[in-house]
This record gives structure tokens, sequence and C-alpha cells, in this order.
């Protein structure tokens, strides 16, 4: 059963928050949303307005194609690893994400996270883009990034733990599943999230040949659902 998407409203408060500078990391990464001018590749369009906060507004507002394009203008003509850069990469992978572009998704918040950002942005960048892997099949990978943002004790912690659950899961891994299920229970879910984490908890006790405890989990949720 396919996990309910994280509400867009949450992603886009956990990744627009003000941001601090931080220093620029080495090594290679993949590209940013939109590629650096060079002699072949044409800067950002002067049409295009550098105000991160006009960008937020028009996401806000429901236009985000006009918002993509400054962030990416944003990215593009920036200090890489620097405050608006790293902000213009959040605003540019969430809405990735919303369109269902996972590779875009990967590729933005792969390069952010190369640049070794402050902890809030880092945990903010893991959740998204363990998410995105996750709902994409990309169940290895989203494991790291989710198991890495539970650890570094994200605010999210029990809808990462449902997201690490399903990976789990769809790898077979149903024991761990199941710990992971009960963690997310025990850190306190919204009640749609709570019915649903219930069901899972009961489907893996039973593949797990527990079936009192599976019994006694599919009897809360059938006394804790809209539809028992």
């Amino acid at each position: 059963r396919r996990l309910p998407a994280l509400p867009f409203l949450l992603l886009a408060a956990l990744l627009l928050v003000p941001t601090v500078a931080c220093g620029i990391g080495a090594g290679s990464r993949p590209p940013a949303s939109t590629p650096r001018a060079t002699d072949e590749v044409p800067g950002p369009s002067p049409d295009v307005p550098l105000d991160l906060d006009l960008a937020d507004k028009l996401l806000h507002d429901g236009d985000a194609e006009q918002a993509l394009a400054i962030y990416d203008a944003v990215a593009g003509s920036s200090q890489e690893g620097g405050a608006e850069w790293r902000r213009a990469v959040q605003g540019a992978a969430q809405i990735h994400y919303r369109e269902g572009r996972s590779d875009a998704v990967e590729g933005t918040l792969t390069a952010l996270l190369d640049e070794d950002p402050p902890a809030e942005e880092r945990q903010r960048a893991l959740l998204l883009l363990g998410t995105a892997r996750q709902e994409a099949g990309r169940t290895d990978t989203a494991r790291d990034a989710l198991a890495e943002y539970v650890e570094a004790g994200g605010v999210a912690a029990g809808h990462a733990r449902l997201r690490l659950a399903a990976a789990l899961t769809a790898d077979s891994e149903d024991a761990s599943a199941v710990e992971e299920l009960q963690l997310a229970l025990a850190d306190g879910l919204p009640p749609p999230q709570e019915t649903d984490a219930q069901f899972a908890l009961a489907r893996g006790l039973e593949t797990t040949g527990r079936d009192a405890a599976a019994l006694a989990a599919w009897q809360r949720a059938a006394d804790g659902a809209a539809t028992p």
C-alpha cells in the first residue's frame, strides 16, 4: 500500500526556513537545477528577478513555474555553497518533488548535501531526498537518507520512520520494518498516518509470524479507523 505523500505545506515549512552562510565544500557533485553561465551556456534571463522572497510567495500562491524560474536563476548566479544558493536549491527541489521529478530532486539535493550545509538545512534535505527516493522505488538509497535524518533528530522523525519502514518492507526486511513502525507510533503521528501505520504494523507482524500481536494491531486499527 502506497504511503500518503508528505503534505506539501509541511515540506514547504520544513524547507523555506531562513538560512545562514556556511563554507564551500570540496569535491565533485551533480549539477544544480540550472547550469552556471559559461561561454557556451548563457546565464539566467535578465527578465527573471533574482528575488527569493518573491519566489517563495509565488510558490505559496501556486505559481510553481515562475517560482522555479527564479530559484534556478538565483542558483545559477550565486556563489555555490552560499546562503542564497542553498536557499534557491532547496526551493527548486521542493518544486521538483511536487512535480514528480525525482531525478531533479536527487541532483539538486545531492549538490546541496555535498556543500556540508548547516545541520537544520541538512536534515530538511535528507527528509525530502529520502522521501523522493522511496516514492521512486530507490529503496537502498532512500533508507540511507531517511535513517540519517532520524539519527539526526529531525522534527518529522515519525514520518521518516514510516517511509523507512516502507522501504524496508519493499526489500523484504519485515522484522526491521516492524521495529520502525513501532517507533513511529511511539513518536506520535497525525490520525491518518497513525491509521496507516497501524495497518502496516499488523501486516508486518503477520508476515513475521507474530499472529497474536498482529490480531491486537488489527483490532487497534479497526477501533481507530474511519472505516473499520
